[in-house]
């Protein structure tokens, strides 16, 4: 018997050992599609086993080359999320992937570069990736390894699991939340880890010691960064459309 073989029997076992302590009686044909088609499989109703991590990332072929080879570098070097951090590449150049020689934008609120950095997050999370003795923020290797290392400061490293906009742990800051996701961080490189939302639904921030709303335009900024962000994630990690987002007990691959 191949080792492709032997996974497959090991992770049959493993799920008829474990199914009828979870209530169910059969496994669905999306799970078992899912365990010959070599991909991650999910179950809707699976609410309470969202901790267990996604797969490897695959990044897109209609990306540069340049970012396909700089991103896996400076998400090993700073030990962060490959995947994250292509995300943010992706979701802060306008949903699409941009060119690296492109002039690179300021936005309203003063961010700048390929990974939209403000001025006091770039003092503290830049780093010199070409190693030419500068910090440029619109350097695309020293912005990549600076994104990096701010996510990674996030808790955004690898085996991170998915999580999802209706995440109960949006409710409390960041340091006061030891479970990290990737709907979390996003959250977080777009709003700040001391965003998080009330008993009405609202995203809030401190203000002088107070809980203030964010106004209407940044609300619904943050619930399509965590949303966009989160499909881009799972396409890269080879989630078949039309999956729910939430991991069925753990993930599987039978490469290698």
């Amino acid at each position: 018997m191949d080792r492709t073989k032997s996974k497959l029997v090991l992770v049959l076992s493993i799920l008829f050992a474990i199914l009828p302590f979870m209530g169910v009686s059969s496994i669905s044909q999306r799970d078992l599609d899912a365990i010959y088609g070599n991909y991650i499989f999910y179950e809707p109703s699976a609410n309470e086993l969202c901790e267990i991590s996604l797969g490897s990332v695959s990044l897109p072929t209609e990306m540069d080359q340049r970012w396909r080879e700089l991103l896996p570098e400076a998400a090993e070097e700073e030990g962060a999320d490959l995947g994250i951090l292509a995300t943010v590449l992706w979701l802060e150049n306008g949903r699409h992937w941009p060119d690296p020689d492109m002039e690179w934008p300021v936005s309203r609120g003063d961010a700048k570069g390929p990974f939209q950095f403000l001025d006091g997050t770039w003092a503290s999370a830049g780093r010199d990736g070409d190693n030419d003795g500068v910090k440029d923020v619109n350097n695309i290797a020293d912005a990549s390894y600076g994104a990096a290392n701010f996510i990674q400061n996030l808790g955004g490293v690898e085996g991170i699991s998915l999580g999802s906009l209706d995440d109960s742990d949006f409710e409390e800051i960041d340091s006061k939340v030891e479970k990290k996701t990737v709907a979390r961080i996003l959250k977080s490189y777009n709003a700040g880890g001391a965003t998080w939302r009330d008993s009405s639904g609202l995203w809030v921030r401190k203000i002088d010691g107070v809980a203030k709303p964010w106004d209407d335009r940044k609300q619904g900024e943050i619930n399509a960064y965590i949303e966009d962000g989160i499909e881009a994630y799972k396409e890269m990690s080879g989630v078949p459309p039309g999956y729910d987002n939430c991991l069925y007990g753990f993930g599987v691959s039978l490469n290698g």
